[in-house]
Protein backbone atom coordinates (compact mmCIF):
# COMPACT_ATOMS: atom_id res chain seq x y z
CA UNK A 1 0.00 0.00 0.00
CA UNK A 2 1.69 3.59 -1.19
CA UNK A 3 1.83 6.33 1.14
CA UNK A 4 -0.56 8.16 -0.91
CA UNK A 5 -3.80 5.32 -0.51
CA UNK A 6 -2.97 5.45 3.22
CA UNK A 7 -3.54 9.00 3.15
CA UNK A 8 -6.83 8.32 1.18
CA UNK A 9 -7.82 6.08 3.54
CA UNK A 10 -7.07 7.56 6.74
CA UNK A 11 -9.01 10.98 5.20
CA UNK A 12 -12.10 8.78 4.48
CA UNK A 13 -11.87 6.89 8.13
CA UNK A 14 -11.72 10.84 9.20
CA UNK A 15 -14.82 11.95 7.64
CA UNK A 16 -16.99 9.31 8.65
CA UNK A 17 -15.85 9.37 11.89
CA UNK A 18 -16.76 13.07 12.34
CA UNK A 19 -19.34 12.70 10.79
CA UNK A 20 -20.91 9.17 13.04
CA UNK A 21 -18.37 9.79 16.28
CA UNK A 22 -18.01 6.46 18.44
CA UNK A 23 -19.83 4.57 15.93
CA UNK A 24 -18.23 1.16 14.51
CA UNK A 25 -21.33 -0.61 13.27
CA UNK A 26 -23.97 1.16 10.68
CA UNK A 27 -26.86 -0.05 9.76
CA UNK A 28 -28.73 -0.78 6.74
CA UNK A 29 -30.41 2.94 6.48
CA UNK A 30 -26.98 4.57 7.60
CA UNK A 31 -24.55 2.85 5.00
CA UNK A 32 -27.40 3.59 2.44
CA UNK A 33 -27.29 7.72 3.18
CA UNK A 34 -23.08 7.72 2.98
CA UNK A 35 -22.88 5.61 -0.14
CA UNK A 36 -25.73 7.15 -2.08
CA UNK A 37 -28.27 4.16 -2.24
CA UNK A 38 -31.71 3.36 -1.07
CA UNK A 39 -31.68 0.76 2.23
CA UNK A 40 -34.17 -1.17 -0.38
CA UNK A 41 -31.66 -1.14 -2.94
CA UNK A 42 -29.01 -2.56 -0.72
CA UNK A 43 -31.40 -5.47 0.81
CA UNK A 44 -32.92 -6.42 -2.94
CA UNK A 45 -29.37 -6.68 -3.67
CA UNK A 46 -28.28 -8.89 -0.52
CA UNK A 47 -31.58 -11.09 -1.16
CA UNK A 48 -30.10 -11.73 -4.71
CA UNK A 49 -26.68 -12.73 -3.20
CA UNK A 50 -25.08 -9.68 -5.14
CA UNK A 51 -24.14 -7.60 -1.95
CA UNK A 52 -22.79 -4.13 -2.65
CA UNK A 53 -21.47 -4.38 0.57
CA UNK A 54 -20.36 -6.73 3.26
CA UNK A 55 -22.33 -6.88 6.37
CA UNK A 56 -22.37 -9.09 8.89
CA UNK A 57 -25.32 -10.37 11.98
CA UNK A 58 -25.95 -8.68 14.81
CA UNK A 59 -28.30 -9.91 16.27
CA UNK A 60 -31.72 -9.63 14.14
CA UNK A 61 -30.15 -6.93 11.99
CA UNK A 62 -27.26 -7.05 9.20
CA UNK A 63 -24.47 -4.38 9.92
CA UNK A 64 -21.57 -2.95 8.24
CA UNK A 65 -18.53 -2.43 10.13
CA UNK A 66 -16.40 0.97 9.67
CA UNK A 67 -13.45 -0.92 7.42
CA UNK A 68 -16.02 -2.66 5.33
CA UNK A 69 -17.62 0.36 4.61
CA UNK A 70 -14.34 2.30 3.82
CA UNK A 71 -13.41 -0.59 1.67
CA UNK A 72 -15.92 -0.23 -0.17
CA UNK A 73 -15.66 3.76 -0.62
CA UNK A 74 -12.21 3.13 -1.95
CA UNK A 75 -13.07 0.43 -3.78
CA UNK A 76 -16.23 1.82 -5.46
CA UNK A 77 -14.91 3.44 -8.88
CA UNK A 78 -13.11 0.04 -10.03
CA UNK A 79 -16.35 -1.58 -10.06
CA UNK A 80 -17.45 -2.39 -13.59
CA UNK A 81 -19.79 0.17 -15.70
CA UNK A 82 -23.14 -1.24 -16.95
CA UNK A 83 -23.40 -0.61 -20.30
CA UNK A 84 -26.54 2.43 -21.27
CA UNK A 85 -27.90 3.74 -23.63
CA UNK A 86 -28.44 2.22 -27.19
CA UNK A 87 -26.96 -1.00 -28.68
CA UNK A 88 -24.41 -0.29 -31.47
CA UNK A 89 -25.20 -1.00 -35.41
CA UNK A 90 -23.35 -4.32 -35.24
CA UNK A 91 -25.12 -5.61 -31.98
CA UNK A 92 -28.68 -4.27 -33.73
CA UNK A 93 -27.76 -6.67 -36.45
CA UNK A 94 -26.86 -9.54 -35.02
CA UNK A 95 -29.50 -9.99 -32.76
CA UNK A 96 -31.69 -9.75 -35.97
CA UNK A 97 -30.13 -13.31 -37.27
CA UNK A 98 -28.22 -10.88 -39.53
CA UNK A 99 -30.57 -8.77 -40.85
CA UNK A 100 -30.99 -5.04 -40.14
CA UNK A 101 -34.76 -4.08 -39.85
CA UNK A 102 -35.29 -0.35 -40.34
Amino acid sequence: MTQHERHHIERIRAMICALYPGQFNFDRATVAKIIGCTKEHLRNRECEGKPLIRSVPLGRKRVTQLPDLIEFLINQGEEEKRRRGPRNKAERIESHGGVEHG
